[in-house]
C-alpha cells in the first residue's frame, strides 16, 4: 500500500475468485473513511462475487463523497466485464471512461 495520508493503493490478487470476495470486502471495510485505488495491473480473472463487492464498495465510496478508483484495468478484465455485462466504471476504472 502506498499514497498519501488519506490514500491507500492497494494490489488485489491476480485472480478475483468467488474465494477471495469475503476477504476483499473485509479488506475495503478496514479502509472505509479513506480514499481507495486498486491497482489491476496484474490482476487477470474476476468473479461475479467480488465485481459484486467492488461495486458496492464504489457505491459506498461515492456516498461518503471519497475517492474509489480502480487503474490499469487490463483488457482481459475489461473483456470479462463486458461478458458478464458491467460496465467497468460501476467498479471505478476512470480508465474505463476516458479510453472509450
Amino acid at each position: 500500500m502506498t499514497g498519501d495520508n488519506n490514500e491507500l493503493s492497494l494490489h488485489p490478487p491476480a485472480k478475483l475468485s468467488g474465494a477471495e470476495a469475503q476477504g476483499l470486502m473485509r479488506m475495503l471495510t478496514e479502509r472505509r473513511g479513506r480514499d481507495v485505488v486498486l491497482d489491476f495491473g496484474h490482476v487477470r480473472q474476476i468473479g461475479v462475487q467480488c465485481m459484486q463487492v467492488l461495486i458496492a464498495a464504489k457505491a459506498t465510496w461515492d456516498a461518503d463523497a471519497l475517492r474509489f478508483e480502480v487503474r490499469h484495468l487490463q483488457q482481459d478484465m475489461r473483456e470479462c466485464l463486458d461478458y458478464c455485462g458491467v460496465d467497468p466504471s460501476l467498479l471505478g476504472a476512470q480508465e474505463a471512461v476516458d479510453d472509450a
